[in-house]
């Protein structure tokens, strides 16, 4: 037997986090996995997790494919081309990065390494400005959310007499009005890091279930300031929750035919306000799920 914890977040549809599972020959293995059912209170939490983050709810991988990837259209306001070497003002969406600029860029692949993955390949204008809008719905009102992005800087270090302009992007998030819910900026990208996930925190209140990412170039455009995008989420911040099986184990291998009687635990993380439970069973192999009827404590 072996016991994995997940939670889901009451809003529009559950978000849940799918659990792994150890399947071990000549023992017959069965989950029960403690589902946890959160109903948040009106007080928003601090806009950093102190819990567990889910699964991304929205995931923004531009896809994948053959070279050139489509156009992104109204997502930005920089001209799409097919040429894997854009210019100043100029995108494309790619899977990989040519020669390009007599080896003055990196070359290199997406950010999770898929021969086929697409990603955004950025060419900044020479007027600083936004190059990335795009409306985020399906969240859950009064949520704290993980707000993240990979970004590699495509100049090499010796380019531009290695005075090259680094990228420095801000990142708001936005209500559909424009007011902003929380900011956050880079600073200076430096040369040489490779792909580098930047992100932060920010909570939604009651009457938002949707909002606005807004990506902005600060530097001109110009020798260098050159850049890929990949890879952009969003991740729910829910309890911390822990468990265990007769008070220390976080597994236990059985034969079958064995009746032993296991008590399972589990310990979740204060500052949620009416927290419902509902502990859950698979004997599929985590495929799905189903309610144990009256296993609604964190004992079971």
């Amino acid at each position: 037997m072996m016991l994995r914890v997940i939670f889901a977040f009451i809003c529009q549809k559950k978000q849940r986090i799918n659990p792994q599972f150890l399947m071990r020959k000549n023992y017959r293995v069965l989950f029960i996995l403690l589902v946890l059912l959160l109903v948040f209170s009106s007080e928003l939490p601090a806009q950093l997790c102190t819990g567990s983050l889910g699964d991304p709810v929205v995931n923004i991988t531009f896809g994948s494919g053959p070279n050139p990837g489509p156009s992104l259209g109204s997502l930005t306001n920089y001209t799409y081309v097919t040429d894997g070497c854009p210019g100043d003002g100029y995108y494309t969406v790619a899977n990989n990065i040519p020669n390009c600029f007599n080896s003055t860029w990196y070359s290199t692949t997406d950010h999770t390494g898929d021969p086929n993955g697409y990603m955004m390949v950025v060419n900044a204008s020479y007027n600083p400005g936004d190059f990335f809008v795009k409306k985020v719905d399906g969240l859950c009102p009064n949520t704290t959310y993980e707000f993240a992005a990979w970004i590699y800087n495509l100049l090499v270090s010796s380019a531009c007499g290695g005075n090259g302009i680094k990228p420095n992007i801000t990142f708001n998030i936005e209500t559909s009005t424009g007011k902003i819910l929380q900011t956050y900026s880079t600073g200076d990208i430096s040369m040489g890091l490779g792909w580098k996930q930047y992100g932060f925190f920010f909570a939604t209140t009651t009457d938002i279930n949707s909002v606005v990412l807004r990506m902005t170039n600060n530097a001109p455009g110009g020798c260098g300031n050159d850049l890929l995008l990949d890879d952009i989420t969003f991740r729910a911040c829910g309890p911390l929750v822990t468990a265990d099986i007769n008070g220390s184990l976080d597994s236990v291998n059985l034969c079958t035919g064995d009746k032993s009687i296991f008590s399972m635990h589990a310990d979740v993380s204060a500052g949620y306000s009416d927290p419902v439970y509902q502990w859950q069973e698979s004997t599929d192999g985590g495929a799905s799920f189903a309610n144990i009827i009256g296993a609604n404590s964190l004992i079971y």
